[in-house]
């Protein structure tokens, strides 16, 4: 196996205190040198709830305003297709990176997830509005 260096945040979610709050890994794939598998074996061996994958964006971000990267989100046992606190950490992750950022989206499986940052009085302050996918779920009996 060949060795790759890539660089990584670790930060508390949801909170102002270091070691409170939910624990996050933001591992920076610039290159999408990862496939699923490593991926996963780099969450599982994490060990927090979620570890993010921020990648480039992908080639078509038609609908997507401002979409700066694609996410990808793992537990230490699968991947999830969104959730609310791996989004939180990874913005707040990439708006520290990018002081001039006032709003962007990720691409995720699940769909587009908008981002909204509040920098004025205290904290910095992420807001996300999560993706908008219709779910049908079809039922049948045999009487």
């Amino acid at each position: 196996m060949t060795s790759l260096l890539l660089p990584y945040r670790v930060v508390d979610v949801f909170t102002t205190t270091p070691f409170r709050g939910n624990p996050l890994a933001v591992v920076f794939d610039d290159e999408e040198a990862l496939d699923d598998v490593t991926m996963q074996k780099i969450a599982t061996e994490f060990n927090y709830s979620e570890t993010t994958f921020v990648r480039p964006p992908p080639p078509s971000t038609e609908g997507q305003v401002d979409c700066i990267h694609t996410v990808r989100i793992f537990t230490p046992l699968q991947e999830l297709g969104f959730a609310g606190h791996p989004n939180i950490g990874t913005a707040f992750v990439v708006a520290t990176m990018n002081p001039e950022l006032q709003r962007f989206t990720f691409s995720e499986k699940a769909g587009p997830v908008n981002i909204t940052l509040d920098r004025t009085d205290g904290p910095l302050r992420c807001e996300l509005q999560a993706p908008q996918t219709l779910v049908v779920t079809s039922h049948s009996a045999t009487v």
